[in-house]
C-alpha cells in the first residue's frame, strides 16, 4: 500500500522561473532518494500538490511544506491509502495550469474549502480526479 496526500496552498510571491531553474531539479533528486513521487500544479497563485509513497515519509515532507513560509493557508485536501500510485514515474512532476484553463477554478474551490475535515466527501472525490483529467485532455 502507498499512502497518498494532497494539499492546497496559496503564494502571493511566486517565481516560476526561479522554481523551475533552482527548485525543481533539487525537488526531484530528494524525493527520489525517499522514495516520494507525486505532482504540484500551479495556477493563479495555487498550489495542488499530490505527493505519494511510505505514510511516515509522506506525513514528514509534508509537515515541512507546512511549514516553509513560501507557502501559506496550507491544508490537507486528500489523504488515503492506495495499492498503487498514481505518479510511479515523476518524482515530481510540474506543471503551471493557465489562468485560463477549465482546472484552475477547480484547484482554486479546492483552496477555498476548510480542508479535509470539513468537506471529505466532496474533495476526495474530486482532487484526484481533476489531476488525472487534466492529464488526459492534455496528454491523452
Amino acid at each position: 500500500m502507498f499512502h497518498q496526500l494532497a494539499y492546497t496552498s496559496s503564494s502571493t510571491s511566486y517565481d516560476v522561473t526561479a522554481f523551475i531553474d533552482e527548485d525543481l531539479p533539487f525537488i526531484k533528486e530528494r524525493n527520489c532518494s525517499i522514495g516520494v513521487s507525486g505532482i504540484l500544479l500551479f495556477a493563479d497563485g495555487t498550489f495542488l500538490q499530490v505527493l505519494e509513497g511510505e505514510e511516515a515519509t509522506v506525513r514528514s515532507l509534508y509537515e515541512k511544506i507546512a511549514r516553509d513560509p513560501r507557502h501559506k493557508g496550507v491544508k490537507i485536501v486528500l489523504e488515503r491509502e492506495a495499492k498503487r500510485r498514481s505518479f510511479p514515474d515523476w518524482a515530481m512532476g510540474w506543471r503551471h495550469i493557465g489562468v485560463d484553463h477549465p482546472l484552475a477554478d477547480e484547484i482554486t474551490k479546492f483552496a477555498s474549502t476548510d480542508g479535509i475535515v470539513a468537506h471529505s466527501g466532496w474533495v476526495n472525490g474530486k482532487v484526484l480526479d481533476v489531476v488525472d483529467r487534466y492529464f488526459r485532455v492534455n496528454w491523452g
